[in-house]
């Protein structure tokens, strides 16, 4: 259910990602907003001030490679390596769009530490076109799961968008896998965070 109104004392995070930076900043609803059904809304809040966080990152398009070792990402690293995987190219209307498959118990990408940067969070963006319900990814350091998620999120999936894993500080500086689960994922690009 959808929210008609956002009362003020709200507490809203707006989160600004470029190739190479994300700013996080917090801040509160000083007035009621009322939320219009089938128009664009606007919510006007303040986010100028102290209180935000900068991380660094660094984003891989997967749809440009044709060599899924050692991926370039946009910092220059090459942090991502994937074993079992293949290209596709999938079709949605006119376009043909590639993307990063995950398509077997033996598919996953393998991310290694890189000096002087401490690993927070790893987003992955899915394909637009998501031919399965059931698939999930899940997230590993050496034999130990830390988290699964599913790939297709109702509503979101349909026009792509992505599911993020927060990395346990304790597993920040560690090899990290990300592994197929119950069925063929999708991915058209990654970016890793750093605190």
């Amino acid at each position: 259910m959808n929210p008609s109104s956002i009362p003020a004392g709200t507490q809203l995070t707006l989160m600004v990602t470029t190739d190479t930076k994300t700013v996080t900043r917090t801040a509160t609803l000083t007035k009621d907003a009322a939320i219009g059904r089938d128009k664009i809304n606007v919510i006007p809040f303040d986010i100028s001030g102290a209180g935000y966080v900068m991380e660094t990152s660094a984003y891989c398009d997967f749809s440009t490679l044709t060599n899924y070792n050692n991926m370039p990402m946009t910092d220059g690293t090459k942090p991502v390596t994937a074993s079992g995987c293949s290209m596709r190219a999938l079709v949605t209307g006119s376009e043909e769009l590639k993307c990063l498959q995950l398509s077997k118990e033996t598919s996953s990408l393998k991310i290694t530490p890189v000096n002087d940067k401490v690993l927070s969070k790893i987003r992955l963006y899915t394909h637009r076109v998501t031919p399965s319900n059931k698939s999930k990814l899940t997230l590993k350091a050496g034999d130990t799961e830390l988290e699964t998620k599913p790939v297709r999120v109702p509503d979101v999936a349909a026009t792509a968008g992505y599911l993020e894993f927060e990395v346990p500080e304790e597993n920040a500086n560690s090899t990290l896998t990300i592994n197929y689960k119950d069925s063929g994922s999708y991915l058209s690009g990654i970016t890793l965070f750093y605190k």
